[in-house]
């Protein structure tokens, strides 16, 4: 039975070691949130939470009717070539009190112009007086110009009765294994294509060293002389 695989991804830090392709693997991705980047604004309608992180990763707003307007997080991880996410599980390492009182603003109804109600993606949800009770969902895996990606919704936040609770450190642990659905991938390029897509890819993944261990069988084409070439009937 071929060797599992170990990855430690620390998101804040940055920490990268070596690997090697198996044929199953696990990835364990470990995420960090400091308790001084949440900032609850108290307003009269009610309290406004956000994450700051002005140099970090972006975050979304949950928008389910009714609940707390949490903001929530996509975490994008490059699976091994070939590969696709068999299973997952999260455990949370430490979780924080950040106030005993909150009244989080609730998102409002989603109405498009036409007046059609819509609902939100996200897909959590609240359970004896806690929300969301999800800490990570899988939202699915795609292919990107040949390589695997697979997306979790990452929430550090949640509502417990009147408090507010931070998952400041957690450990994601994802399981992959070889996918017999064929990668569409281009097999003519130009040159530079290969290398543009690559940045695009480390830029937006959680281990974008895993893209050196990415192969393919291309080849480059000249390009041609460019400009508006009319044709005649």
């Amino acid at each position: 039975m071929p060797a599992l695989r170990a990855i430690i991804i620390v998101v804040a830090a940055l920490m990268m070691p070596a690997v090697t392709t198996p044929q199953s693997g696990q990835l364990n991705i470990s995420l960090f949130l400091s308790p001084e980047n949440v900032r609850i604004d108290r307003r009269p309608g009610g309290d406004v939470i956000s994450i700051l992180a002005a140099d970090g990763p972006r975050y979304a707003m949950l928008e389910q009717e009714g609940l707390p307007a949490l903001p929530y997080r996509i975490v994008t991880v490059l699976l091994p070539q070939g590969h696709r996410v068999s299973d997952f599980r999260v455990s949370v390492i430490e979780r924080t009190t950040l106030t005993q009182h909150v009244a989080p603003i609730a998102a409002p109804a989603m109405v498009s112009a036409a007046g059609r109600r819509g609902s939100s993606t996200a897909g959590v949800s609240r359970v004896a007086g806690v929300f969301p009770v999800e800490v990570v969902r899988f939202l699915g895996t795609g292919s990107l110009h040949g390589y695997r990606l697979a997306n979790f919704a990452v929430y550090p936040l949640r509502t417990n009765g009147t408090k507010l609770e931070l998952a400041s450190e957690l450990r994601l642990s994802v399981s992959t294994a070889p996918d017999p659905a064929v990668v569409v991938a281009r097999q003519r390029f130009r040159k530079g294509f290969r290398a543009s897509v690559e940045r695009r890819i480390e830029a937006k993944v959680a281990n974008p060293r895993e893209t050196s261990l990415y192969g393919f069988s291309e080849t480059v084409v000249s390009d041609g002389p460019g400009g508006f070439q009319p044709t005649s009937l």
